[in-house]
């Protein structure tokens, strides 16, 4: 079992919109979003699956020929090196995402 708590990280898709905490394991990584700003998030890709649970505010997500509008208890995963995009448009907005395998680039942000 790992005990740890969230490391708040600088995130370059977000810039200063947001917050972003994260805690990860050696085989999942767990991101908390915090969107002050609405924000069109680019298209961007990780060898990760990821889980994103809404949890507060509305987002669209954008993947494939995939376009969902998500709110509050909305779920959706998107395959690992899929390109995709959102745009966040309701605050404040806040999610949880979850990548297995973790995320190398989240944990070198950690380790800084």
């Amino acid at each position: 079992m790992v005990i740890d708590n969230w490391t708040k990280v600088d995130n370059e898709l977000i810039g200063k919109n947001a917050d972003m905490r994260v805690i990860t394991s050696e085989n999942i990584s767990v991101s908390e979003f915090e969107f002050r700003e609405t924000i069109d998030l680019p298209i961007h890709s990780h060898n990760s699956e990821q889980t994103t649970i809404v949890v507060e505010g509305e987002m669209t997500i954008r993947y494939g020929t995939i376009e969902k509008k998500m709110s509050a208890g909305d779920a959706c995963i998107i395959p690992a090196n899929i390109p995709h995009c959102a745009t966040i448009s309701k605050i404040p907005f806040k999610s949880y995402d979850i990548f297995y395998p973790f995320r190398e680039d989240f944990i070198q942000k950690i380790s800084i």
